[in-house]
């Protein structure tokens, strides 16, 4: 699955408000900061025909313990403006990195916040879709997350939105806990797609 929008905030927002002296400057901090939730326009990839399955409540909490810990480092390297606190835990993320395609891509959205003062970040790994599961064997799997991520501001405005994703996790043994060891974010003509064929299922 070539860039699972993970962030593909395709709904990206910021919510702001200026004087008139200062509209200029928030249109423009704005602008720059949604740059960091816009999709990549590549081409689709055969993600969007993955056999993802919903699991059984034990296999949840089994899956959902490395979702979250992948989210809570994301969102922490980027609040600290430090990706290695993400890779440290999952270092096989800071290889191979693709821009193009969506894989790996964790230190673009790094890049384009840096520069400014965040205070705060949320996220809900359920908050738009249950997650689904593509299992390759008893140590390997593919966990589909669509999810949202917002960070608050120095000025209290708000910045994020919806993110899809594919987690590539793996372990050595069926006792050990899971790892990321690639992530994969949808592309603009994936995320339409995926859209589209969820439509047309409802």
């Amino acid at each position: 699955m070539k860039k699972l929008f993970v962030m593909c905030m395709i709904l990206s927002f910021v919510i702001g408000c200026g004087d008139e002296t200062g509209g200029t400057q928030t249109q423009s901090i704005e602008n720059k900061v949604d740059a960091a939730f816009a999709p990549s326009e590549a081409g689709k990839s055969s993600a969007l025909t993955d056999d993802f399955s919903d699991i059984s409540s034990s296999e949840w909490g089994e899956y959902i313990k490395v979702v979250r810990e992948y989210l809570h480092l994301r969102t922490k390297a980027v609040l600290e403006k430090d990706i290695n606190v993400l890779w440290k835990q999952f270092p096989q993320l800071a290889l191979n990195m693709d821009q193009n395609t969506g894989i790996n891509i964790e230190q673009q959205e790094l890049d384009h916040l840096k520069s400014f003062n965040l205070l705060d970040a949320n996220y809900n790994e359920e908050s738009n879709d249950r997650i689904q599961v593509k299992k390759l064997g008893s140590n390997k799997a593919v966990v589909l997350v669509h999810t949202e991520i917002t960070y608050l501001l120095d000025n209290y405005d708000i910045s994020g939105g919806e993110l899809i994703i594919s987690l590539h996790v793996q372990r050595n043994h069926e006792t050990d806990p899971w790892a990321v060891v690639k992530t994969d974010e949808y592309t603009l003509p994936e995320y339409k797609e995926w859209v589209k064929n969820k439509q047309s299922k409802s």
